[in-house]
């Protein structure tokens, strides 16, 4: 059932419910990109349009098989129809609870989770339980549950990675980042999570994304992204920015490119530390507004100190598996 304007207003405002939610994105992974955006981008009418013939007739032939009764044709095409067949829900919910036996209260059992840990330094390509593929940077860890893909399929990562989530009709991929909760819809996009850092970035290559944002004193906020979207959220702050990023960087990045943009200095040295396995030691202070931007086919620490130093000018010595910054 397409969504309504009040209902659109109540997901974007994260007043719905889970079941709502879960509708939402199961109509969501059925439609086209092209659907779903013009429905996004053109908005609604007040007045709805008259139900369509083909779809009166459906909905007719529904109410049969429900009710057993013939619905009289001149209530139902009078009725907005997506009113008319929102009726359907609490009738299709009312069957459920009266079939004997459908419905039984159980203690939720406890899930083992086991972790993925990309302990190399190299990109690293690893294959879920659906198809669905995960590119790991270096020293980033993904932990899934035993059961995943069985019952549902969720997932926390730490760390950056790039995903290429296989569709399955009614189970959408829930991901935590960060404090960010993200509904993947059958889709191709990359997340920075890092521990310790003041940013965590989405960036949709493909496909559809649904990110619900903590805000602070506020009502929770979800975003759709498009292809090509790059979203950037402070969780200390609760604010956010969207922007554009090249989508052919995708291709570079699985393929073990190290791209950094528009990056903090101090995060930039807590990625490489990551990478390569190595402490730098530095100050704090001397890099508070320092920002650095670099890509490299074939990262090489040396390399990018030796850039990164005489951009903003400063030494570096290396002392075993130590890199001092001066």
């Amino acid at each position: 059932m397409m969504p309504d304007q009040q209902q659109w207003r109540n997901y974007i405002d994260n007043t719905v419910t889970d079941k709502e939610r879960k509708e939402m994105l199961y109509w969501l992974q059925e439609q086209e990109d092209a659907v779903w955006q013009e429905q996004l981008s053109a908005g609604w009418q007040d007045t709805a349009p008259p139900m369509p013939a083909a779809a009166a007739a459906a909905l007719q032939q529904h109410l049969m098989a429900v009710t057993g009764k013939t619905a009289a044709p001149r209530k139902v095409i009078r009725l907005r129809w997506w009113w008319a067949a929102a009726l359907l829900l609490p009738v299709a919910v009312c069957l459920w609870i009266l079939q004997p036996g459908s419905h039984t209260s159980q203690e939720p059992a406890t899930v083992a989770w086991k972790e993925i840990r990309n302990n190399g330094s190299y990109v690293s390509r690893i294959t879920l339980p659906d198809n669905s593929r995960v590119w790991l940077t270096p020293q980033s860890a993904l932990r899934i549950p035993e059961d995943y893909a069985m019952t549902q399929r969720s997932m926390e990562l730490s760390g950056e990675a790039y995903f290429d989530i296989a569709p399955q009709a009614g189970m959408p991929l829930d991901i935590n980042a960060g404090s960010m909760h993200i509904a993947v819809l059958g889709t191709g996009f990359s997340v920075e999570a890092y521990p310790g850092e003041s940013v965590v970035a989405i960036a949709l290559a493909s496909g559809k994304v649904a990110v619900k944002i903590p805000m602070h004193h506020r009502k929770d906020s979800t975003l759709l992204l498009s292809p090509g979207g790059r979203l950037l959220y402070m969780p200390a702050t609760g604010r956010y920015t969207l922007g554009r990023f090249p989508v052919e960087d995708t291709l570079a990045w699985k393929q073990g490119a190290l791209i950094l943009d528009d990056i903090p200095v101090t995060a930039v040295f807590n990625r490489l530390s990551q990478r390569f396995s190595t402490k730098i030691k530095y100050d704090a202070n001397a890099f508070r507004q320092a920002r650095f931007s670099g890509r490299y086919g074939h990262p090489d620490l040396h390399l990018i100190l030796k850039n990164m130093s005489f951009i903003h000018g400063f030494r570096y010595h290396i002392a075993g598996d130590s890199v001092i910054i001066h």
